[in-house]
């Protein structure tokens, strides 16, 4: 079977598309559906099957997650059946006996129930964080982002191998060139600070931007304390 997923909305949490992590775990047919026992279990290995039946575990059915926030995304499933859109909290598409796609329901139990472990080995979600610096200081963090500081430390430590992308910014005042410079020097202001917290610089992709990316947008010349900033991506 051939099921493919499109994501509609970046948040959408999938479960079954990259459908191969549990294809150990049960017999198969020789198109690779899983097999079912009479009473229509999931037949684990070393157990003599003798039904067939599509839609027995992620390996054909798709099933949408909400985020840790509660947030819910949207996917559509694509197979030679047809298609659907998933836009609500566990709802589901699998392949039916004659190879239509067919919706269903499943719920929070469920998937921790038979999914748990595979869910866990996950990894964590994608993570930025934007500290801001004071008027023309490539090393002088406001207040409140040295306050953030702690928060930045403990997603780096619940990461065993993080990637981290550190890009600075300007706002408008002074020269193309200088700000490329201040920039810089500030990413590479808080690569220092991680480096010092026991991140390796090698691990570290820094970046200046200049004031080609303002989060504020502004004429030349103008002080906005919102584009003083470097933004890190954590995954």
């Amino acid at each position: 079977m051939d099921v493919r997923c499109k994501q509609l909305i970046a948040s959408a949490l999938v479960f079954g598309c990259l459908s191969s992590a549990h294809a150990g775990q049960y017999w198969t047919s020789s198109n690779g559906l899983p097999v079912r026992d009479n009473a229509g279990n999931c037949v684990e290995q070393g157990v003599q099957a003798n039904t067939l039946q599509p839609g027995c575990d992620a390996m054909n059915r798709v099933i949408l997650l909400p985020d840790a926030s509660g947030e819910v995304g949207a996917v559509v499933v694509m197979s030679e059946g047809g298609s659907k859109t998933l836009n609500t909290a566990y709802g589901a598409a699998y392949q039916g006996t004659e190879g239509q796609l067919e919706e269903s329901a499943a719920s929070s139990e469920e998937v921790s129930s038979r999914f748990g472990q595979l869910l866990q080995q996950q990894p964590l979600p994608a993570e930025t964080f934007t500290l801001r610096f004071t008027s023309g200081s490539a090393t002088e963090l406001t207040p409140d982002s040295l306050a953030m500081i702690p928060r930045l430390s403990a997603s780096l430590e619940e990461r065993k191998a993080p990637e981290i992308r550190i890009v600075g910014h300007t706002d408008r005042v002074g020269s193309l060139l200088a700000n490329d410079r201040l920039s810089k020097a500030r990413a590479q202001t808080v690569a220092k600070v991680l480096n010092e917290k026991g991140i390796p610089m090698d691990m570290m992709e820094v970046t200046g931007r200049g004031e080609r990316e303002p989060e504020v947008a502004t004429s030349d010349g103008v002080d906005e304390p919102r584009n003083r900033r470097v933004e890190i991506s954590i995954r």
